[in-house]
Formats: C-alpha cells, sequence, structure tokens
C-alpha cells in the first residue's frame, strides 16, 4: 500500500511521516526534516516549508510513483491550490538540489501520471545497506495466517462499501448501465475552425469566425462552453479527439472548416460526442459575407439544438435578430481582432487602425467599437500609451458606444471594468464584470478578472470562488489566471503559496513586472532579502524610472490596510522609494 516502505536489509521501515521527523541522506544531500535545511560538501540551502513537505514525502516513497493530487492532499491538505503550485515547487526542488527534469537525479517527472523520487533514500547509520525502496514484488512479507484473516476481513468491508457507493450515487463502472459521464453537463469545446481556401493569409479570417462563434455559442446559459484561448491551443495540435476532450473537460467538440472566395463564405461544421464517437449534426453553409452574422446565429442554434438545450426567452430573440454587416468592415475588424491578440504595442498600434478603419466605412458596427475600446484599455493598462489618460477615455467612449449599439456585449462590461480598475474604482469595476458574467455565464476571462477585483477589495474567499471557475472553462489558461490567484493569497496572507504562484507566471512570463513586484513585496514582509535582490535587478532594469511612490499610486488594492502592506514589502525588500 503507498505509504509503506520496504528496506532492502533490517528492519527499519520507514514512512514519509516518519522522515520529517529526522535526517536523512538523499543520494549526496543529507537533509535535515526538522530544521528545514539541507546540505552536502560544506554547501547549505534552507527550503521553505512546502518544499520541504514535498520532498519529505516523495523521499518516504522512493521509485514509486505519486499523482498530483496525491502530492496536493498531502502537502497542501485542505488548501485550494492551483495546477502550477506544486510544478513551481518542484521546479524550485531541482533548482536547489541541481537537478535537470531531462536527465533527473532525484525527482522524475513521470508524464501524466506524476513524480518519482529516483535518488536513493538512506538513514543515518544505514548508508549503502540500507537504501530504502518501495515495496515490489520480490519484495512482498510474508502472508501470516493472521494476515490472511484481516486481509479477508478487510476486502469484505470494501464489498460492503462498493455496494453502498453504488445506492448513494446511482454510479457503477463505466461501462455499466448506471455510468454516468465524466464530463460538466452540455459541456463544448468549439475548436479553430481550419482554412482550407489554400490562401494562408486567411487565417486570421477563419479564426475570427470561430472566435465569434465561441463568442456567441457561450453566451447560452445552458451550455458549459470552453474558452477560446484554451480551445486555440490545439490550432495546429493533431492530437485525438479524445484526448482533447479529456483535457479541455468537454464532452462535445465541434470542428469545422471555412473557405472564403471574395465576399462569398462556405463553411462545413459537425459536432463529436467524444464519449461515443458519434456524429450528432454536420453540415455545410453557403453565404454571403454581409450575412455573416446570420450564419453565425444559425450555426449557434443548430449547436443548441443537437445538444438539447433549452433556451430562455431573451436567447431565442437574441438568435433571431439577424443584422447584415459592411464586408469590407467586418473583414477589417476580423485583422484588428488577430492583432490585438498578440498583445505587443506595436501590434495593439494596428489594431487600432484596422478597428478604426473599420469603424469609418460603419459607424453602427459595434464589434468594431467594441475592438477600438479595448485595444485603448490595453495601452492604458501596460504602459503602452504616451498619454494614458487618453487612452482611458476614448477605451470608455468606445465601450460605451458598443454598448449603445449591443446591449448585451459582456466583453464591453469588461473593458469599462479595466479602465476603471486603471483609476482604482474596483467597486465599479465588480459591478461591470458582475454585469458580464450575468450576461456570458461561460465568459472565463470575465470570471478570473472579477475575482482579481475581489482580491483588490479585500474579498479573498469570493475571489477564489470566481478565479477557480475561470480556471475551469479555461483549463488551459495563460498567466494571468494564476496571476489573480496569487493576489487572493497575499490578502489572506498566504504567502508561502503565493510565492509558489508567481515564481511560475514569471517562468512563463519573465517580462510580466506586475507579478515580480507581488513577488518583490511578498520577499520583503517574509525577509527574504537575498531572494529579493535579483528580482529587485529585473524591474530597475526593465523599468529605470521606477518608484516606490509611483508604484503606490498605481497599485490597484481598493483597501488602504492592503495598499499599505503591499507598499511596506516593496521598502523592506529594498527598492528605491
Amino acid at each position: 500500500m503507498p505509504g509503506e516502505l520496504w528496506p532492502v536489509k533490517g528492519d527499519h521501515t520507514v514512512g514519509s511521516m516518519a522522515l520529517s521527523e529526522q535526517r536523512f541522506r538523499l543520494l549526496d544531500w543529507l537533509v535535515d526534516a526538522p530544521s528545514g535545511r539541507i546540505s552536502r560538501d560544506g554547501e547549505e540551502a534552507k527550503l521553505e516549508p512546502k518544499m520541504m513537505d514535498v520532498l519529505v514525502f516523495l523521499a518516504g516513497h522512493p521509485n514509486l510513483v505519486i499523482s498530483r493530487s496525491t502530492l496536493e492532499e498531502a502537502v497542501w491538505a485542505d488548501t485550494i491550490v492551483s495546477y502550477e503550485t506544486l510544478t513551481s515547487t518542484v521546479q524550485k526542488l531541482r533548482k536547489v538540489l541541481g537537478d535537470d527534469a531531462r536527465d533527473p537525479r532525484y525527482i522524475e517527472t513521470v508524464s501524466k501520471k506524476g513524480y518519482r523520487m529516483v535518488a536513493p533514500v538512506t538513514l543515518p547509520g544505514h548508508e549503502g545497506s540500507h537504501a530504502l525502496r518501495t515495496r515490489d514484488a520480490g519484495s512482498t512479507p510474508r502472508t501470516t495466517p493472521a494476515r490472511r484473516r484481516l486481509l479477508t476481513a478487510l476486502g469484505a468491508i470494501l464489498v460492503v462499501l462498493a455496494i453502498l457507493a453504488v445506492f448513494r450515487t446511482g454510479q457503477v463502472d463505466e461501462a455499466g448501465p448506471l455510468a454516468v459521464s465524466r464530463f460538466p453537463e452540455k459541456s463544448v469545446a468549439i475548436l479553430p475552425f481550419k482554412n482550407v481556401g489554400g490562401d494562408s493569409t486567411q487565417d486570421y479570417f477563419a479564426d475570427g469566425i470561430t472566435i465569434d462563434l465561441i463568442t456567441d455559442v457561450s453566451k447560452i446559459s445552458g451550455l458549459f462552453v470552453i474558452a477560446q484561448n484554451s480551445t486555440f491551443a490545439y490550432k495546429d495540435d493533431p492530437a485525438p479527439l479524445d484526448q482533447i476532450a479529456r483535457d479541455l473537460g468537454a464532452r462535445y467538440l465541434v470542428q469545422g472548416s471555412v473557405r472564403r472566395s471574395g465576399d462569398h463564405v462556405r463553411v462545413n461544421v459537425n459536432i463529436v460526442d467524444s464519449e461515443t464517437g458519434a456524429y450528432l449534426w454536420t453540415d455545410r453553409y453557403d453565404r454571403q459575407l454581409s450575412d455573416v452574422f446570420a450564419l453565425q446565429d444559425d450555426l449557434t442554434k443548430q449547436i443548441v439544438t443537437a445538444l438539447s438545450v433549452r433556451l430562455t426567452p431573451h436567447e431565442e430573440v437574441g438568435l433571431s435578430e439577424y443584422a447584415k454587416v459592411d464586408p469590407a468592415a467586418y473583414d477589417l475588424y476580423l485583422k484588428g481582432q488577430a492583432r490585438v491578440a498578440v498583445y505587443s504595442p506595436e501590434a495593439n498600434a494596428e489594431a487600432r487602425e484596422f478597428f478604426e478603419q473599420s469603424i469609418a466605412m460603419d459607424p453602427s458596427f459595434g464589434r468594431a467599437q467594441g475592438g477600438l475600446a479595448l485595444a485603448h484599455a490595453v495601452d492604458a493598462t501596460f504602459g503602452w500609451s504616451n498619454d494614458p489618460d487618453l487612452s482611458r477615455r476614448l477605451a470608455a467612449k468606445h465601450a460605451r458606444a458598443a454598448l449603445a449599439l449591443d446591449e448585451r456585449s459582456p466583453q464591453m462590461h469588461y473593458v469599462l471594468a479595466q479602465v476603471y480598475g486603471s483609476e482604482r474604482r474596483i467597486e465599479d469595476g465588480i459591478a461591470e464584470l458582475r454585469e458580464a458574467v450575468a450576461l456570458d455565464a461561460n465568459y472565463a476571462d470575465g470570471h478570473v478578472v472579477l475575482g482579481l477585483f475581489l482580491a483588490y477589495a479585500g474579498r479573498p474567499e469570493d475571489a477564489i470562488v470566481s478565479i477557480r471557475k475561470g480556471m475551469k472553462l479555461s483549463p488551459r489558461h495563460g498567466y494571468i489566471y494564476p496571476y489573480a490567484l496569487s493576489n487572493a493569497y497575499f490578502v489572506m496572507e498566504r504567502y508561502d503559496e503565493a510565492v509558489a504562484i508567481i515564481e511560475n507566471v514569471l517562468e512563463r512570463n519573465n517580462n510580466f513586472q506586475q507579478g515580480r513586484l507581488l513577488l518583490i513585496s511578498i520577499y520583503g514582509l517574509l525577509d527574504r532579502k537575498d531572494d529579493a535582490e535579483w528580482e529587485i535587478a529585473e524591474v530597475l532594469a526593465a523599468l529605470p524610472g521606477f518608484s516606490i511612490a509611483d508604484e503606490e499610486a498605481r497599485v490597484r488594492f481598493a483597501r488602504p490596510d492592503l495598499r499599505a502592506r503591499y507598499v511596506a514589502g516593496l521598502r523592506k525588500a529594498g527598492l528605491p522609494r
């Protein structure tokens, strides 16, 4: 059973609980678990408590693959942690141990299964002959009559418990008649439509059709829709459909292709049930580009029908209001949408130009107004504007113009929230974000940023619930999602968990200075000045004119005590005032 250790010789059976109370040797390292220190050849390192807990647990089960869930339950108990928390902790352990994930001497990553301690573990005074290992077929202890009676009794108890479980849940094994789906009910992922026109410069058009369809379908309250930033991870990935479904947590997959010829569009689309492999629906549509919104509404209706979803009266009205669009204006809008998603100053400037040209062609085109609002908001948020106040005003202006043209646009409430956030009007931002997720319950970014704003407002428990919902809707989320979670842990003073998350965030995007500043503040509060020193050098290299006074004016924590704590951490860490 997991947790049992059987020595090669002698009777020194040890589990992770016992190792946590003593010193042991891990290959060439001496681990002093009670003090949290490891040493070798005159070199010594102090481990964070959770790092030591992970190391001890793996060392207590050498050569045994330990699943992520088992490690998380053992080390973090009832604490809610993100996927990145364990990953970051293992990465830091490897760094301290001098390990290489590609050629591990200590901790091996077993793909899709977990981690395994491959280094020999020995107890003091038993080096060499008493390396600990997990029980295998060759080391099974002798089964005595008493042991056989105990195992028989345990087996009978397990059978009774299994029967009771079936009566409680109505579930047997997946092949049985009472099996239930492992996916959320009515869960769907719309995969990137393929551009089959033979012209790669039209990829943006196929992507845009897909994004707009995801936006429309996600507004249907009876569906659980996976976010675009997760589904687009499979744009060029030939993974089997059942694997994609498992990775994304969606039972139904929508696939399609787009062929464009001038102002004519042909779309082929189908829906696959990943559990049975059956095609629930397949069809082809030939339309003029001016009717693209009617096409998207028809596709949404077909998806709703195929999955037997009941529409609310409001949703029925929304899907019956077809609108014409100027083909050239729509094409410019899609080009702008593709550029704003790059998230660079140059690409964002190009996006603004595309949106402005689209609006000039069709001032009533609400989506282009919304795109321009988003581009200005991004400029203000990331410091890409020479006049941030002007960018914020323009973002608010175009967001309100978009809402006047389409009051059901959750994205525009999101943009207004970002504008309010930059002005530290956090409660106003929360109100806009609540409206956004009310209009679109599947709006992953909306849920996560709502959680971030709730953390800024000093309501971390509510923040974590909202962020977790967004993470579920977008399982392959970007670094902003865990960063939002780290803010909630900062507010709760759960610094070890916040540090583990932010360090992983910075591994994914080393230029994300907002995350680095939060990490520096926590290092300062924990009096870890040595750790903060390198991070401070990175900030000052990226932001030569940085000052704590400017950061205090910028940071979004609405409660004065939270803002004061954040700033105090920056000062203690040694950043310039």
